[in-house]
Parts: structure tokens; sequence; C-alpha cells
């Protein structure tokens, strides 16, 4: 018999992913409990989103632009064709995997081509920039903590210094810098078309933690632009989406779908199967000649073989006369003939019509009896 079970590995990796579970739903608790005790409500959200208020969110920078009267908003939806006004500036802040898809770089080039801003902060894809006009600058991953303005433009006006986590900047070898510190910038402002791209380095400058820091609001303030809205982009951090999977690129998601496929196979062959345990082999019933062996034996420690002949024999009778048409007082010789004539054989045909009761003629009258009643002629 095939044991179905689940094995002894199975056993170990099945108690592996329950420990990590129940690690996992401890510290929710933990961190649950923390909040409860802490008193103070934190709008949890991810880095750059003008929703969060943790330290690397940007709800701060959207409260300060609305207390001197700037008008903001937040889009919650793909970018669609005509949508954006050219009077306005378009914040996309830390969008992690996001790619516009081909109708928002042509809204988003139409935008910049008429006179919009479009500030970007953090790690952005460079085929994007290149997509919509700009130049992808060079970026390092590490950068100064202090900078200050390196070349005056209306969005330097009133800043001296800012500072910044030190989590990016920018090679400037086309002279772009606005603010820096040595051969680093930290803000590079690019002309596309009427329009402007404002890059950040280090979306921290705006971030909750730093913009009350040196002259991060003045700048943060600079950054509105055209005396126009401006528009968070919260659609890169998944709100209005349908969760995450729409964020990340195609092919992600083809990864994302062969490895649960994956993961539902290893838990099939390594889980215990419904049903009982299925034996390797069938269960058949056993020959007819170990049958009628059994009778015969049986029939002979009973001291009455004779009964079981005959019964046989009288069954067999009846059913030679149905099946060849012969009276039902037919001959011995008639029944002889017809039984020859349906296929039997000469064993087969005395066993039937003689009254010998030994096992061997037993068994023989038994088969001839198969024969006939199941028409296996």
């Amino acid at each position: 018999m095939r044991s179905t079970t689940i094995t002894d590995d199975g056993r170990k990796i099945r108690s592996r992913l329950i420990a990590v579970a129940v690690v996992i739903v401890v510290l929710n608790l933990l961190n649950f409990a923390a909040r409860a005790l802490s008193g103070r409500q934190v709008v949890e959200g991810p880095d750059g989103s003008s929703n969060a208020t943790t330290a690397t969110g940007a709800s701060a920078w959207k409260e300060l632009l609305e207390a001197v009267d700037i008008p903001t908003g937040q889009l919650e939806q793909s970018i669609k064709k005509d949508q954006l006004d050219p009077v306005n500036t378009l914040v996309v802040l830390e969008p992690g995997f996001w790619e516009p898809a081909e109708i928002e770089v042509m809204e988003l080039r139409r935008f910049l081509m008429e006179g919009g801003r479009l500030v970007l902060g953090g790690w952005i894809s460079g085929g994007m920039i290149d997509a919509v006009g700009g130049t992808p600058p060079s970026r390092r991953f590490s950068g100064p903590t202090s900078s200050t303005v390196v070349a005056p433009h209306a969005v330097t006006q009133g800043v001296s210094t800012v500072v910044s986590p030190g989590q990016g900047s920018f090679a400037d070898p086309d002279g772009l810098g606005a603010i820096g510190s040595g051969e680093s910038a930290t803000v590079l402002i690019q002309q596309v078309g009427e329009g402007t791209i404002v890059h950040l380095a280090d979306a921290g400058i705006v971030s909750n933690a730093y913009i009350g820091e040196a002259d991060n609001a003045i700048l943060a303030v600079n950054l509105a632009g055209n005396g126009g809205v401006v528009i968070f982009n919260e659609f890169v951090h998944g709100y209005g989406a349908r969760g995450l999977l729409p964020l990340l690129p195609e092919r992600w998601n083809w990864a994302l779908g062969l490895l649960g496929g994956a993961v539902l196979v290893w838990m099939v062959a390594v889980g215990r199967r419904l049903g009982p345990p299925e034996r390797e082999h069938r269960d058949f019933s056993p020959e007819r000649s170990l049958y009628v062996d059994s009778l015969g034996a049986l029939m002979a420690r009973s001291k009455q073989p004779g009964i079981a002949t005959d019964i046989i024999r009288a069954k067999a009778r009846a059913g030679l006369i149905t099946r060849t048409g012969l009276p039902d007082d037919a001959s011995t010789e008639q029944l002889r003939a017809s039984a020859i004539a349906l296929g039997l054989d000469e064993v087969e045909t005395n066993a039937l019509l003689t009254g010998a009761v030994d096992d061997a003629s037993l068994i023989a009258a038994d088969r001839a009896l198969a024969k006939i009643t199941r028409g296996e002629l």
C-alpha cells in the first residue's frame, strides 16, 4: 500500500511555516498595542504619500501649501488624455515600481510642452523621463545631508540651505543643478518645451521629518510653481488602484503568477491528500476454478458431494434446453449432441450428462454451466 500522508520533510516545512505565521501575528498584535498605548493617531502610508503622517510621508507639505493658500489636490487614477492643466504642478514622490502607460506618457509630455511643472522626487525611471522629453540624470544612492544654492532660480528664491537624509544625489555634467554640494546636485531643473521638470534626488527634503529643517519649507512652497493647483499623484502609491498588482510591471505580474502556481504545486506535493490511502493493486474476485475447488472441497468434507453436482447438472440441463429449443423430455443423446454443437468439449459434456460425482467432474460441470448460462461459447 502506498502512503499518501505528509512526509517527515513536509512536517518540518509545515512547522516552520506555522512558526513564521505565528511570529507575524504576534508582531502585528504588538504593533497594534503600541499604537493604542501611544495615544497618537498616525496615518500609515507609502513613502512620499501626501496621506501619510509618518516620518517618510509628505502630508506636512500638503498642509503647508494649504496654510499659505495654495490649492492642492490628489490624483487617485491613471492619467487620462487632456486631464492635466498646464497651469498646475504635478508632484510624483517615491513612485516605486510605477511605469506609466503609453497614454500617460503622452499626456505628461503634452503637459510639459504647454508649460506645466513636474516635480519628481526619489528614484524615477529613466525611461519615463526620456519618454516625456527630459534627460534622465545620473543618480547616486547617497548624497550630502546639507546642500546650498549653486544657481539662482525661481525655485531657489529665499533658500540658502536645505538638509536631507543623504539618500540620493545627481552627477551634474550639464550644469543643471540648482542646489547641491561640491560635485553632487540635490536639485536639478530641466526645461522641457514651455514647462519644467524639477528633480529632487532625495525626496526626504520635503518629507514630514525634514520639511521643518533649514530652508526646506521655503523650497517646498517655491516648488508650487505657476500659481495653479499642486496635485499629488497618489495613484502611484496604490490609492484608487485595485491593490498592489496594478502598480507592478506586467512582467512582474507574470512572475508572481508563476510563483503562486509553483507554491500551489509544492503544497499539494507535501500535504496530506483527501480520502483514504490508495492500494497499489486492485483486489479482483478469485478465479472461478478456485471457487469451484473450494466448493468441491466443502461438499467432500460434508460427505454429500452429489448434492452440488445434482444442482449444477440440473441448472445446466435447463439452460441447454432453453438455448437449443429442445423439449423438456429430450433424451440424453439429444442433449449430448446439442452440447457438442454449442461448443462444449467432451469432458464438460460428460460431466454435464453423466452421474460422476468426483471433484474433477464437479469443476467440469460448473464450467459447462458457466458457458451455457453466460453464453461464453
